[in-house]
């Protein structure tokens, strides 16, 4: 028999494919194109949108922010052309948190900081905390990007709190605390967090970058005998391996920063002159300017105050952060001071702090535009959500009196026949009119039944209790209460291979769920039909697979990916003009994900008969 709904299917791919680090934009394409024909053959629009967003993602992953901007500008199009309620939230997460990345490569740091919010106020929605700690650490970068310092430590301390459960989240915020702290000065701070990288990084290439960027502090704070110490470390361990450039970077800059120290000016110089030839290679904009800031430097430490005059102004016309822009700013200004160029320090002083100034100002408005957006996602929300149960209530009064007037018109119509003409029919015939309006009145029982439940259903705040039910003794109940209903269409009704044990749930739901599948299966099945419940543990020995098995009309693609949904009928129609809400399925989910059981469908197409399957977890002995 075919699964359940291969759109499904598709999707719980495309979602492992996104998830897939090391899986390239091409190796995505050719994947998920093994699997469908884009965009051609696949209608339904949201997951058409999950697979721009996988796109974009893998797209900015591997550095390339413009096909990224494309394919997520296309996602948010289709988006915005279904109802809300089809949008998956984690991939709307997913993409504001690969946008902010993607804005972080071409150095708009506003829109970055902006979308990492966005994704951040998703993923606490959704209680998410591996995603959360994510997102706290890039929020916390783009500040540090910005030069935001305090701003910056704030959130990269948060990412950083559970060091043993998110061990990479953690190493990498204890790296960018560092650097934050270097931006304020705070060497001892930022020293101290460098360390704390190194001891919980696995990464040998890591662990040679943070001892080179506590080398830097150790220098900065007038520790030589230590930076040296840490920079042979590291030089002893890049010499185990290849490295990659970065690593490479960082041990060049220190070796430089304690070159100058010594005033080995030529071995200053040719640390930088290595790596720099690597970096305008690969188009690292912002390596060229680390490297150009220390030749900087070195040519300050040997009094070559034009040399290096030259060389910052060369520096700030490249397309740099604010950090970066900050320190290329004050060095020139020392070099203003050194050749009692007062005039151009003057005024140097006052574009830095009109620099401090726009930056400040510039990351107040941002904070302002995050609340007042915060406030209007929250609201249009609020507004949606009325909206929504406004539609909801109109659509069940609508089944309501819609599904209630057959049954209730063909039990009035009966009873006032029979309370007319009482004594005009056979005893036969009188038996057969006064079974016609008990089947009328329990069909209304039933739809009132299934609305019950639907209200309790929706509630967060139903009391649950749970408990060892027993399979056999759920099974036969199910089965004597359905079973006047199949002899009437002279159907079969039994149970087939089960094994005894317990499951763990709530009693009255795992019988509702059970008579729900029963009552479809007999209710869709012909004359002379069978319905089967067997039951077996799971491959495992965790959980118990119960089964419904039927001879009726079977289930249509269509059915397979909707027919959990609310409000949703079956193309099929019911052999015995039988009412049909389009809530029994939907509660058997429903029910089953608050008990943490899961429920699935298997058809051969129309006519064919169908399984259902409910995993529900077993009872502890």
């Amino acid at each position: 028999m075919k699964k359940s709904s291969t759109l499904e299917k598709l999707r719980l791919f495309n979602r492992e494919l996104v998830e897939d680090l090391f899986c390239s934009p091409n190796e995505y394409l050719s994947r998920i194109g093994a699997r469908i024909s884009l965009p051609e053959n696949l209608n339904e629009q949201a997951a058409l949108a999950e697979i721009e967003i996988a796109l974009g993602v893998k797209y900015a992953e591997y550095g390339q922010p413009h096909p990224a901007f494309k394919h997520f500008a296309k996602a948010e199009a289709i988006y915005a052309s279904i109802p809300q309620e089809k949008w998956d939230p984690w991939w709307l997460a997913l993409m504001y948190s690969r946008y902010g990345i993607a804005y972080d490569d071409v150095l708009d740091f506003e829109q970055a900081l902006f979308h990492h919010v966005r994704a951040l106020d998703i993923h606490r929605r959704l209680a998410d905390e591996a995603y959360i700690v994510r997102d706290l650490l890039n929020i916390g970068y783009i500040y540090l990007q910005m030069g935001a310092g305090d701003d910056a430590i704030s959130y990269l301390k948060q990412a950083s709190l559970q060091p043993d459960k998110y061990s990479h989240i953690a190493t990498s915020a204890y790296a960018y605390l560092g650097n934050a702290y270097e931006l304020l000065h705070e060497y001892e701070q930022a020293k101290e967090y460098y360390y704390r990288a190194f001891n919980i990084s696995p990464n040998f290439m890591k662990q040679i970058a943070f001892l080179s960027m506590a080398a830097y502090c150790c220098i900065a704070l007038n520790e030589i005998d230590e930076a040296e110490r840490l920079l042979d470390t590291a030089q002893s361990l890049q010499m185990e391996q290849e490295n990659p450039f970065y690593v490479r970077l960082y041990l060049a800059l220190s070796q430089t920063k304690l070159a100058i120290v010594r005033g080995q000016y030529a071995l200053a110089w040719s640390a930088c002159e290595r790596v720099l030839a690597e970096a305008v290679a690969i188009g690292d904009v912002q390596a060229q300017g680390d490297i150009l800031l220390e030749q900087a430097h070195t040519l300050f430490a040997q009094g070559r105050y034009e040399a290096c005059r030259v060389q910052l102004s060369a520096l700030l016309e490249m397309n740099l952060p604010f950090r970066r822009r900050l320190s290329a700013n004050q060095l020139l200004l020392d070099v203003y001071a050194a050749t009692e160029q007062w005039q151009q320090a003057y005024e140097l002083q006052q574009g830095i702090n009109k620099l401090k100034l726009f930056t400040q100002s510039r990351l107040r408005v941002m904070q302002q535009l995050i609340d007042s957006r915060r406030h209007e996602i929250a609201l249009k929300e609020k507004n949606e959500e009325l909206a929504a149960s406004s539609h909801e209530k109109d659509e069940l009064l609508r089944i309501v009196a819609h599904d209630l007037r057959n049954p209730l018109t063909a039990a009035m119509t009966t009873l006032g026949v029979l309370i007319m003409y009482p004594d005009r029919f056979p005893p036969d015939e009188l038996q057969r009119r006064q079974t016609q309006v008990a089947d009328s009145l329990y069909a209304m029982e039933d739809i009132i039944l299934q609305l019950t439940s639907l209200s309790e259903v929706d509630s967060e705040a139903s009391p649950i209790h749970f408990e060892a039910v027993e399979i056999w003794e759920l099974v036969d109940s199910v089965i004597s209460e359905n079973i006047v209903s199949a002899n009437q269409k002279q159907q079969q009704l039994m149970a087939g291979e089960l094994t005894r044990t317990n499951v763990y749930g709530n009693h009255s739901w795992l019988k509702q769920i059970l008579s729900n599948l029963v009552s479809n299966a007999i209710k869709y099945s012909p004359e002379g039909a069978t319905t089967t419940i067997s039951g077996a543990i799971a491959p495992g020995g965790k959980s118990f697979r119960l089964t419904v098995e039927d001879e009726g009309l079977g289930l249509s693609p269509q059915d397979l990916d909707s027919m959990f949904v609310k409000y949703h009928k079956l193309s099929a129609k019911p052999t015995g003009n039988e009412t049909s809400t389009g809530l029994g399925l939907y509660i058997v989910k429903a029910l089953l994900d608050k008990m943490e059981g899961s429920v699935t469908a298997e058809s051969d197409g129309k006519g064919l008969g169908s399984i259902f399957s409910v995993i529900l977890p077993l009872a502890e002995v």
